[in-house]
């Protein structure tokens, strides 16, 4: 009887711990955008260095979108970069504008030296540690940025309800 009590006990105890830890994460509901250059392996294969310089210039095109439309960098790890935005209309507003630039930049490059990236936006709960975000909302953003076609945007099903009366976009 008295194993049990104390058994009990160390539960509780572990309940009340694993709350409070969960507790001190700080969480939001925000708008991620994820993106990613499609064929990145085959362009830094084919020219390393150039590949680097139009990475680091369209990335610099992206972070002027970005802060234009209240977002923030939240990390860009090779040559992915993830935003996050207070309304997932200046996401896709973002997002939009950003393709657009490039593509415009791209005409003026040989094809096979064309850097085309791949969005992908989601509203999610997200868990915030040291400026970086982390949970599903990161996770599906970054999934869809993957169904995504090359310079094309691909938005979750609770983005589109956001956004649909608001934008003058199609969407298929």
């Amino acid at each position: 009887r008295h194993a049990s009590r104390m058994a009990d006990t160390a539960y509780e105890a572990k309940v009340e711990t694993r709350w409070l830890e969960s507790a001190r994460m700080e969480r939001k509901l925000t708008a991620i955008l994820s993106a990613d250059v499609a064929g990145y392996s085959r362009l830094v294969e084919d020219d390393d260095e150039a590949t680097i310089h139009t990475l680091t210039t369209y990335r610099q095109l992206m972070r002027e979108r970005i802060d234009a439309h209240h977002g923030r960098v939240v990390d860009a790890p090779g040559d992915n970069l993830r935003a996050e935005f207070a309304g997932v209309v200046d996401a896709v507003r973002c997002a939009g504008e950003s393709q657009e630039a490039r593509r415009g930049r791209n005409i003026a490059r040989e094809p096979a030296r064309q850097m085309h990236f791949r969005m992908g936006i989601n509203v999610g709960d997200v868990v915030i540690e040291d400026g970086h975000l982390y949970g599903d909302g990161v996770n599906i953003a970054a999934r869809l940025e993957g169904l995504a076609e090359p310079g094309g945007i691909c938005i979750s099903g609770n983005a589109y309800e956001q956004v649909e009366n608001k934008l003058d976009i199609d969407f298929e």
